[in-house]
């Protein structure tokens, strides 16, 4: 965030949302890892799943996204997230159980989810 308390973007290119359930979130297509290999949705895909595995513990307090538990996990013998969606190499939704202020989905799942950097 700057000083106007803003949200600044970082892996992120875009966020945007018609209805404050459904989030398009659009990555930097000059986004890398430090080794130069692209970072790409399935980079995103992969993180979510791992952290939000019941038995993997992390701070990632996502109870708000489709598909989690009120743990913010996924349910025991579940390996898919229903409220994220791949669009495309850059591009991904995520879903949420109910409307969300845009930013409060920015600071829950934007400051807190944790790649190489926050994704905002």
């Amino acid at each position: 965030m700057n000083e106007k308390f803003e949200f600044l973007p970082k892996l992120a290119q875009s966020v945007e949302t018609k209805d404050n359930q459904t989030f398009t979130v659009k990555l930097n297509p000059a986004a890398k890892w430090n080794d130069g290999q692209p970072f790409t949705t399935a980079d995103v895909a992969f993180t979510l799943k791992t952290a939000l595995h019941p038995k993997v513990e992390t701070n990632f307090k996502l109870i708000f996204i489709e598909g989690l538990n009120a743990a913010g996990k996924l349910d025991e013998g579940k390996t898919e997230i229903s409220g994220l969606k791949i669009v495309d190499v850059k591009t991904f939704e995520v879903r949420t159980k109910t409307p969300v202020d845009p930013l409060i989905f920015k600071e829950r799942f934007g400051t807190k989810v944790f790649f190489c950097h926050s994704i905002f």
